[in-house]
């Protein structure tokens, strides 16, 4: 790992799950220094669910303060995907899909991936992984159909607020 991942490892053993202001805490101490999203993209899917949830907690907080990933930055994400196994952090990536352009080569690992999301026990990794799939789709047509049916499934999910973000679409 690198020392800037090594540090933020450090910081987040603190993190329990729920305490966001340790992660804002860290974030603030970190944000600015070379090598953070490095640093967070190598944390992603940690032995550690919730140390993978801090850093993606800040990842998508860096996306949404800051500017959108560059594609090297998106590519280590999608490349860790398959490493991510708590649904909080699946939540988080998926919120990320409007700052981030997904190249062709890795676009169907992407979607791959949120597929099986679309029909998650939880109602916002539904309603985020349907979204995350129509981003994926205004980037590349081949991904329409399934985008669409993922809307279409989540217009009738029982959950309201999957309805609510699929009628935001």
């Amino acid at each position: 790992m690198t020392d800037i991942a090594n540090r933020l490892a450090r910081d987040l053993e603190q993190y329990d799950g729920r305490a966001i202001t340790l992660l804002s805490e860290c974030y603030a101490r970190h944000a600015s220094k070379p090598g953070f999203v490095d640093g967070l993209i190598v944390l992603i899917g940690h032995d550690r669910d919730e140390t993978s949830d801090g850093a993606t907690w800040m990842l998508k907080y860096h996306c949404e303060q800051s500017s959108p990933l560059a594609k090297g930055y998106t590519k280590q994400l999608i490349e860790k995907l398959g490493s991510i196994h708590s649904w909080q952090s699946c939540l988080h990536v998926c919120q990320c899909a409007d700052y981030f352009e997904v190249s062709i080569e890795d676009a169907q690992i992407y979607a791959e991936w949120l597929a099986p999301l679309t029909i998650h026990q939880r109602p916002f990794i539904r309603a985020w992984s349907m979204h995350a799939l129509c981003r994926l789709a205004e980037q590349h047509d081949q991904f329409s159909s399934l985008a669409t049916k993922a809307k279409q499934n989540a217009l009738n999910d029982p959950a309201s607020s999957v309805r609510a973000r699929a009628r935001n679409i």
